[in-house]
């Protein structure tokens, strides 16, 4: 799984030339840092568990997205209610970093809230490309493929998460279906971002293209 991150990440930084000049250049080093802290939770520091490792993950990943996606955006309406979300992303993790301790919790209500943040944020910029009229050519929008990419892990990742800490993991069958599900949720989302920076152009040179 991790070297399907780590592909992304390269990918991202192969054609950086792509989309440099664009809000999307700050999708490389969210990428670097995922790929890196996955490698340090999950190889480095595999035998400890640093709680606070994964809660700045959840901190990073989520407004990172979320700005990202807010920055690409153009409709004023789509606008206003991604500035809705990041403020909504902002208080829930102050307030648990207020109430639990981010060294030992796992913050279950700030997950499942920027989970869902995630996904209606992304699903705004594809609702957006939807009612373009040039959606055959938008195909190759590299942040199309990136909402794609992130939509099918935040869908399936919640489930994977929850049934880790909250079923009985002393079936061998449920942990390995949970292994599994995981696992193709991270080639599947990867996967796709690495191909998306691969094929796509990023949308601005797509507008220029098209009129």
């Amino acid at each position: 799984m991790l070297l399907f991150e780590f592909a992304a990440a390269i990918s991202a930084t192969v054609y950086y030339k792509k989309y440099k000049s664009t809000p999307l250049k700050w999708m490389l080093p969210l990428l670097w840092y995922i790929a890196i802290n996955e490698f340090t939770c999950h190889i480095l520091l595999a035998p400890y568990r640093f709680e606070i490792l994964y809660n700045f993950y959840e901190v990073i990943v989520c407004l990172g997205l979320l700005i990202i996606t807010r920055l690409h955006l153009s409709h004023h309406t789509r606008i206003a209610i991604a500035n809705v979300l990041i403020i909504i992303s902002a208080i829930a993790f102050t307030i648990t970093a207020i109430t639990q301790d981010p060294f030992k919790d796992w913050p279950v209500f700030s997950f499942t809230l920027s989970t869902i943040l995630i996904i209606i944020a992304l699903t705004l910029y594809l609702v957006e490309q939807l009612k373009s009229n040039k959606i055959a050519a938008y195909t190759r929008d590299i942040f199309l493929w990136v909402c794609i990419g992130f939509l099918i892990f935040h869908i399936s990742y919640p489930v994977i998460m929850f049934s880790r800490y909250f079923l009985v993991m002393d079936s061998v069958f449920i942990y390995e279906a949970i292994f599994l599900i995981q696992f193709i949720a991270v080639i599947a989302c990867y996967g796709t971002i690495a191909f998306g920076f691969y094929r796509g152009v990023h949308s601005a040179t797509l507008i220029k293209r098209t009129l």
